[in-house]
This record gives C-alpha cells, sequence and structure tokens, in this order.
C-alpha cells in the first residue's frame, strides 16, 4: 500500500517486468493487513439493522454468513485475518456491533474502549 498523497512526482519506465501477480491471492494473504498472526479469527457478532444492513449487500468477507436473530438484529459468523484493521473497524462499530466470539478478541475491543474512555476523562 502507498500513500499516494505523499508522492511529489513519478517516472513512467519503458521498461517490462514480467511477474505473475494474483491479486485474490495477495489479498487473502493479509498483505493488504497488518497482521497480528498467520492465523483466522472466527468471529461472531450482533449487528443492530438498519445501521449495519449495509453488510448484506458489501460483505465483510465472501466467508460470511447472516442469520437474522430478531426484527432489530442480525448475526454475522465470518472468519477473518488477524489484523489491525479488524480491530480497528471493530471499535469504530462499536455503537452497532457486540462481539459474540472470540472471547478473548471481545476482551481486547473492551480494554481499548476503556482506554479510550480513560483519555477522554483525563
Amino acid at each position: 500500500q502507498l500513500s499516494l498523497h505523499r508522492f511529489i512526482s513519478l517516472k513512467i519506465l519503458n521498461e517490462t517486468f514480467d511477474r505473475e501477480f494474483n491479486i485474490d491471492e495477495f489479498i487473502d494473504s493479509g498483505e493488504m493487513h497488518i497482521l497480528h498472526s498467520q492465523k483466522k479469527i472466527n468471529l461472531s457478532i450482533i449487528c443492530k439493522k438498519p445501521v449495519m444492513s449495509h453488510l448484506f449487500e458489501t460483505p465483510i468477507d465472501v466467508s460470511q454468513i447472516i442469520s437474522d436473530e430478531s426484527e432489530s438484529q442480525f448475526k454475522i459468523d465470518v472468519a477473518l485475518p488477524d489484523s489491525v484493521d479488524l480491530r480497528w473497524w471493530l471499535i469504530a462499530q462499536s455503537n452497532h456491533v457486540q462481539i459474540i466470539k472470540p472471547n478473548w478478541l471481545k476482551d481486547e475491543i473492551i480494554h481499548s474502549l476503556k482506554q479510550g474512555i480513560e483519555n477522554q476523562e483525563a
């Protein structure tokens, strides 16, 4: 990933570069994330409707399984890379998402949110 807004100039080369590259494999490898580990996280979350209903059309991952919980909530089960991006997303959506499992990740997010509250109260 490149921070394009930091580029001042670029130069187009006439040289060819011969390398096989599969974007899907690159994304699946976790290269687009800052990984905590090479393991996938089996995440279960309860999401509020209608705020999180966009996840029906724009899934978190192709592996996600959505099931209705109630008129106001649905559940997502999904296997995701253990990444910083996942933690940022869960923290950002904490008003609309309840982590069911894994418990260790739920505890980590709760700890981060409590630290954020303490920072604001200081």
